[in-house]
């Protein structure tokens, strides 16, 4: 059985929906968090209902971003990683794209330099290349 207040707590997101990140307060703004989750966390963040284009988030399609369809040569990595950092960053830097390789993906960009980094499922690079994206 579901505790109360979870109950509670996934109808009110059902009926209320968010616009973007959200964080329950209660009248004393103390943080809300469901009781299945109480002592793991200290903080639960609700998020909109995502939706996909082309299998990516709709929220990643923000204003000035490019859709660069994955020439050829990426697509027979299918299945891999790919990750585009901005160029010049360290190898461990957070990248500004990522996804697994499929048949109908792209990557979602500012203009730019690039650096493209291809992962194996063993965490291995096994392939880069630069981009510029104008």
């Amino acid at each position: 059985m579901f505790p109360s207040n979870m109950i509670i707590i996934g109808n009110l997101i059902k009926k209320v929906g968010f616009e973007e990140p959200t964080i329950l307060l209660d009248s004393e703004n103390k943080v809300i968090i469901e009781l299945l989750f109480t002592d793991r966390i200290d903080i639960q963040v609700y998020h909109p209902k995502t939706t996909f284009i082309k299998r990516r988030p709709d929220w990643k399609f923000e204003s000035n971003v490019k859709s660069i369809p994955l020439s050829g040569e990426f697509k027979k990595y299918k299945n891999h990683l790919i990750q585009a950092v901005k160029r010049g960053e360290s190898n461990d830097a957070i990248p500004v794209d990522q996804f697994v390789i499929s048949n109908e993906t792209i990557l979602l960009l500012h203009s730019g330099k690039y650096d493209i980094r291809i992962i194996n499922c063993s965490g291995d690079m096994v392939a880069s290349a630069e981009l510029v994206v104008n």
